[in-house]
């Protein structure tokens, strides 16, 4: 939740100000993100498919792009510093690199991604069946 206060800071122009004025900032984000936590009563759940979506995006998949997509002409590898993997594999390493970080990211698109998704939305629709959309008594008994 930190991140969506943090995007409304910049947003509102109080990024940079005294800590209080933050603060204040922040309270009509996170009075909507309480909300819908009462109005939703699976509201985990639909933090899942967020978390299941950007998390694998941003920590795995986006960043092995953006290394393949660097250094995938010879002349940007010619530049790099360091050869990747160059101790283990000689002048192999930089189809490793590659190799390796294409593997991640079809792994992780589809177990992270894919079923962190399907399972998310099973659990939204079983929560929905089991309690319907806005109950009066969320897991009474």
């Amino acid at each position: 939740m930190t991140a969506y206060g943090l995007r409304w800071e910049k947003a509102v122009g109080v990024e940079g100000k005294p800590f209080w004025i933050r603060v204040l900032a922040r309270i009509p984000v996170f009075g909507f993100i309480y909300f819908l936590a009462i109005l939703f009563p699976y509201y985990n759940i639909i933090n899942g498919i967020l978390g299941a979506f950007t998390t694998t995006f941003e920590t795995f998949c986006i960043p092995t792009l953006a290394f393949n997509w660097a250094y995938w002409t010879q002349e940007r590898r010619d530049a790099c510093p360091k050869r990747p993997l160059s101790r283990f594999f000689g002048k192999h390493g930089w189809s490793v690199a590659f190799a390796f970080n294409w593997v991640i990211f079809v792994v992780i698109l589809v177990f992270g991604g894919g079923f962190g998704i399907w399972a998310a939305i099973k659990g939204i629709i079983d929560s929905a069946i089991d309690w319907g959309v806005f109950p009066k008594c969320y897991s009474c008994s």
